[in-house]
């Protein structure tokens, strides 16, 4: 037996009635938590995307991705593990706003100090 490992399942929708229901009760039917729901308008108008993340086993995934694509008005879904999912750092800089607003060319010593 598979171990169950977090799943991101992304699927594009028609922004019609019924659809969100349609596509959750793929996932109700097979005793399947969704852990969260994201909906969101795409760039198309009238397409939505979902964003749904569950905790289940690769087989059972792939088998939910193929009832979803069959619903209708679903133009596709899509799967990512954990380990497909890229992560991003953030970082924050400290900038001296008085030489910027000066529009100076030399920068302030502490600034100095870790350019090198």
């Amino acid at each position: 037996m598979n171990a169950k490992k977090d799943f991101i399942i992304t699927s594009y929708v028609e922004n019609k009635i019924g659809i969100l229901y349609r596509v959750l009760n793929v996932f109700s039917r097979r005793m399947i938590n969704v852990e969260s729901l994201t909906v969101v308008e795409s760039e198309r108008k009238g397409i939505s995307k979902l964003t749904i993340v569950i905790e289940s086993e690769d087989n059972v995934v792939k088998q939910l991705v193929k009832h979803i694509e069959k619903q209708i008005g679903v133009m596709g879904a899509y799967v990512q593990s954990n380990n497909e999912i890229a992560m991003s750092k953030v970082s924050l800089y400290k900038m001296f706003t008085q030489s910027l607003a000066n529009h100076d060319d030399q920068l302030p010593i502490l600034e100095k100090q870790y350019v090198n």
